[in-house]
């Protein structure tokens, strides 16, 4: 049986299973997973969302009812009202016209800031209801209406009035506020100079919210207004007769909050929210949402015919994808079979390269290694053969010194004997005796001084040739180096300066430390101090814990460039390519400091304001076979 068919075979199964258990679970499975379990779900989910809107439309109503009782509140008690009316009762007939013309103009405003809230905006006589003032100019008033409502606005003490009414405009809410007289100091004497009259549009906020209002409930759903006698006042969805409404009002019970389903005639099942509105002083008013059952779950059935489709599809397209890879798979076992056939023969092949390979790196690894032994040996001659020449020039002037004053006095001494057979007298012998004591004075002092180089020298070479481990002073092995290195650093015209305490004690290896200042030294000579007229090398030592010592080397040269700092210490890298340069001597400075002494070193520098070598060092360095 090919790999093919068994692949076709298997995912066939697979997918016909879970087909099958899908649509087992979707009918007849597991309540959570089942129609029955996800209808309840959706049941549940589309009351939270329905009393979600209707706690929203809730709250949207009372805030808007309330930010226009307080507009209507600082407008009755305003003091420039007051003070209207009562020159419009005390004054001449045109300046009442004038004022109750300015009046009627702040009335206006206020009705044109919140448009389709305001019905109308007048001001009335208490008791008689007469239009003082109107927003329209008219001459009626909703008060003359409500003359029961207006005489309860016009009691003393009453300062507002509110009531639902149902007029020809339809229904909507009386505000009554009354307008007290104010004495000179602006407190109310508690006289009523007028009513102010507002008759607000009931459905006003609602009507601004009816887009959402359809997009949550549907085309069956409606968010009513409902007052104490089940009478729908507002009906989002424009219907007023609609039985299901109707049916839905008639449950409503004044001052009380709920969800419930409910069978309304024709047994349609409708999702049904009460919830109580505030209106101050009235609470007759209360807000039904209503959402029918089907259009919940409409959206279940639409997604299980969706789901169902779009399962046939990815079945479909899964055993497309099987049989491609099927097909792809055979292709590719076939081209195993075929690489599988030639895989010896290609390993053999392979492993034979591989170790020619290796052999040649081998040989080329242990070149590279006689190579870089031999420009390090080169490198150490070359700084001892420098020392040699330093040395000999140095050497050149006491030695000369003596032999002048040996000849010298070799000459006097001829001249003395010729003058004691002439006849020798006390001034001659004077004089023989003091310059021969100033000649060799100075021959004293020009042997002592080739002495010490010598001396010095010795102790370098010896150091530098033998690398053996011993104790020493810092400070006098500085120096012994210094004055072998002296005649190099005169002929450049810079200075080397040293400030290194006397009691520093190491027992290290003298030699490889000679041989990391000299390269350090020739290294700040060579790159950072050419060309320039003068220049200071400075040595600072000193120690920074128990056991360890800080060596610095530091110039005022031209500086390292940033790219270049990093790299400072690599075999070969040098800035001097083909002008002598080999790029050894900080790479031998670096493997002496941290393999032979057992230290660090590091470098610090900013263009054109020199470099500084900074060494770590144990003043016991680490017991280590040297070559």
């Amino acid at each position: 049986m090919s790999i093919r068919f068994k692949l076709l075979t298997f995912f066939g199964l697979l997918a016909t299973t879970g087909l099958a258990a899908f649509l087992g679970l979707w009918l007849y499975g597991v309540p959570p997973l089942g129609v029955e379990g996800i209808f309840s779900h959706e049941y549940k989910r589309s009351i939270v969302s329905v009393e979600a809107l209707a706690d929203k439309e809730r709250d949207t109503f009372e805030r808007w009812f309330e930010e226009h009782r307080r507009e209507l509140h600082l407008l009755s008690t305003a003091e420039s009202v007051a003070t209207t009316l009562s020159a419009q009762t005390i004054g001449p007939p045109d300046k009442a016209l004038v004022l109750r013309t300015r009046l009627a103009r702040q009335l206006s405003a206020l009705k044109e800031a919140s448009p389709g809230t305001y019905r109308s905006l007048d001001v009335v006589e208490p008791l008689t209801g007469r239009v003082l003032s109107a927003s329209d100019g008219a001459v009626t008033s909703p008060a003359q209406d409500e003359p029961a409502m207006l005489r309860e606005a016009s009691e003393p003490g009453m300062s507002e009035v509110v009531r639902l009414v149902n007029t020809i405009e339809g229904p909507g809410i009386l505000v009554m506020s009354q307008i007290v007289q104010r004495d000179g100091a602006g407190n109310p004497t508690g006289k009523v100079l007028g009513i102010l009259v507002a008759a607000i549009d009931l459905g006003a906020p609602l009507v601004s919210d009816e887009t959402s209002i359809r997009q949550s409930l549907g085309d069956t759903g409606a968010v009513m207004l409902v007052d104490a006698q089940a009478k729908v006042l507002f009906n989002s969805s424009k219907s007023l007769t609609n039985d299901e409404h109707l049916f839905v009002a008639k449950q409503v019970v004044a001052g009380t909050e709920g969800s419930r389903l409910l069978k309304a005639p024709q047994d349609v099942e409708l999702i049904a929210v009460f919830r109580h509105i505030h209106l101050g002083a009235s609470d007759e008013l209360s807000l039904a949402v209503t959402r029918g059952t089907d259009d919940a779950l409409a959206a279940i059935r639409a997604s299980f015919f969706r789901m169902t489709g779009l399962v046939g599809v990815l079945f479909l397209l899964s055993m497309g994808l099987v049989v491609f890879a099927s097909n792809r798979i055979a292709a590719v076992q076939a081209e195993i079979l075929t690489l599988n056939a030639q895989l010896e023969q290609r390993i053999a092949s392979r492993t034979q390269e591989l170790e020619l390979s290796n052999e040649n790196l081998k040989d080329t690894l242990q070149n590279l290694q006689v190579t870089r032994d031999e420009l390090v040996r080169s490198e150490k001659l070359a700084a001892l053969g420098a020392l040699v020449a330093g040395v000999s020039h140095e050497l050149n002037t006491p030695i000369g010194n003596s032999l002048t004053v040996a000849s010298t006095l070799e000459d006097q001494a001829r001249d003395f004997s010729a003058a004691m057979a002439k006849g020798l007298t006390r001034s001659a012998l004077d004089s023989f005796v003091k310059e021969t004591r100033e000649g060799v004075d100075i021959l004293m002092r020009s042997l002592r001084r080739a002495v010490e180089l010598v001396s010095s020298f010795k102790q370098v070479a010896v150091d530098q040739t033998s690398q053996h481990r011993r104790e020493f002073l810092l400070r006098e092995t500085i120096n012994e180096i210094l004055m072998t290195l002296g005649p190099t650093v005169r002929k450049t015209g810079h200075t080397v300066t040293s400030d290194i305490a006397p009691d520093i004690r190491l027992q290290s290896y003298p030699g490889p430390l000679g041989q990391v200042l000299t390269n350090l030294i020739n290294n700040a000579l060579i790159h950072g101090l050419e060309g320039r007229p003068q220049g200071t090398i400075s040595l600072t030592a000193h120690t920074t814990r128990e056991g360890w010592v800080q060596f610095r080397v530091q110039d005022d040269g031209a500086g390292i460039a940033p790219e270049h700092l990093a790299r400072v210490f690599d075999p070969f890298f040098t800035t001097r390519l083909g002008q002598g340069g080999s790029g050894l001597g900080l790479n031998i400075v670096y493997n002496i400091v941290t393999q032979t002494l057992g230290g660090t070193i590091r470098v610090e520098s900013v263009i054109g304001n020199g470099a500084c070598f900074i060494l770590h060092l144990p003043c016991n360095a680490p017991l280590i076979a040297v070559n």
